[in-house]
C-alpha cells in the first residue's frame, strides 16, 4: 500500500516519532512503599519483540518500556542507538535515539511504576524534557504507533497520557482488525518509510548563527586523543575531529576559570574539522 503523504511528507523531513508502546511490567495503582524491593521481584515481558524498530530508518524512539529489549534489538542488529534518559541527555540527530520515558530498569532510574505516577508525569523534570523533545520532533509532523495494544490496560494509561500531549497525525502498525481508536490508522503489520531527506546549505556560515550539538567520544588509546564530531542546527555535519588535552597545563589553570575555559575551547575548536 501506498503510504499516506502526512506520514510520507513527515518521514522524509525528520519530523516523524515513533512510540514503541509495549511496557515492560504491568502498572500498579499506587506508587509501592520500598521501590527498590518491589523492582527486585519485577518480572519483564519479551513479547512482542522490538526487531520491527530496527527496520525503521534513523529515527528518535519515544519507549513506554523500561527495560532493556529495544536495545538489545538494536545490538542485535549491529545498528548504534542512542539512549536518553534524562535531561542532561542531548539527542542526536540523523541516528536512532530511544527517549526512555518509562525510565531504564537496568539503571534503577526514573522508572514509571504506577498509575499515580504517570499522572504526575509532567511534574518531573526529566519526563518533561522528554515530552518536550517529543513535542519538537512532531510539530507538524507525524506519529507511528509500534507494539501498543489497545487492548492492554498498562498502555490504555500511558495513552490517555500521551494522546492530549503530543498533538500529531497518528499512525499505527498492527492489525487492521484489532480495534483503533478514532484518530489512528493503521497501516498493516509492515511498510517501508523514506528516509529523511538530508538538508544541504551552500551559504556562507560566517554570517549565520545555529544552535551546535558536539559529540566526544571515548578515549582512542591509539590516537591519544577523543574523537569530536559536531552537528549544527542547520544539518550540516562535521566529523574527523580530535581533542587532545594538555593534563598538566590545565591542572595548572584549574583556580582560574576564564583561563581554564579559553584552554579547553582552544583545545576542542581546533583541526581541519572546525576550520573549514
Amino acid at each position: 500500500m501506498s503510504l499516506p503523504s502526512a506520514l510520507d511528507r513527515a518521514s522524509r523531513e525528520g519530523r516523524l516519532l515513533v512510540v514503541w508502546g509495549a511496557p515492560a511490567f504491568p502498572l500498579s495503582e499506587h506508587p509501592p512503599a520500598n521501590r527498590a524491593q518491589f523492582i527486585q521481584g519485577l518480572a519483564t515481558n519479551s513479547t512482542p519483540t522490538a526487531a520491527p524498530l530496527t527496520a525503521l530508518p534513523p529515527v528518535p524512539i519515544l519507549s513506554l518500556d523500561a527495560s532493556d529489549r529495544v536495545e538489545r534489538a538494536f545490538e542485535v542488529a549491529s545498528l548504534p542507538l542512542q539512549v536518553v534518559c534524562s535531561r542532561r541527555d542531548v539527542p542526536a540527530r540523523g541516528q536512532h535515539v530511544l527517549l526512555k520515558l518509562a525510565g531504564d530498569l537496568a539503571a534503577r532510574s526514573g522508572v514509571v511504576l504506577s498509575r499515580a505516577e504517570l499522572r504526575s508525569l509532567h511534574n518531573d523534570a526529566d519526563k518533561r524534557h522528554l515530552l518536550d523533545e517529543a513535542r519538537r520532533v512532531v510539530k507538524d509532523g507525524a506519529m507511528l504507533l509500534v507494539g501498543c495494544d489497545f487492548a492492554n490496560a498498562d498502555f490504555l494509561a500511558w495513552w490517555d497520557v500521551l494522546a492530549p500531549a503530543l498533538r500529531a497525525d497518528w499512525f499505527a502498525l498492527g492489525d487492521p482488525q484489532a480495534a483503533w481508536p478514532q484518530g489512528v490508522t493503521c497501516l498493516g503489520a509492515e511498510l517501508e518509510l523514506p528516509p529523511p531527506k538530508p538538508k544541504p546549505y551552500t551559504k556562507d556560515l560566517s554570517d549565520d548563527y545555529f544552535d551546535l550539538q558536539i559529540r566526544i567520544q571515548a578515549f582512542d588509546a591509539k590516537a591519544q586523543a577523543y574523537p569530536v564530531e559536531a552537528l549544527l542546527g542547520n544539518g550540516a555535519h562535521f566529523s574527523g575531529g580530535w581533542l587532545r588535552l594538555d593534563e598538566v597545563g590545565l591542572r595548572s589553570i584549574v583556580s582560574e576559570p576564564q583561563k581554564y575555559g579559553l584552554e579547553l575551547f582552544d583545545a576542542l575548536f581546533s583541526g581541519l574539522m572546525t576550520r573549514r
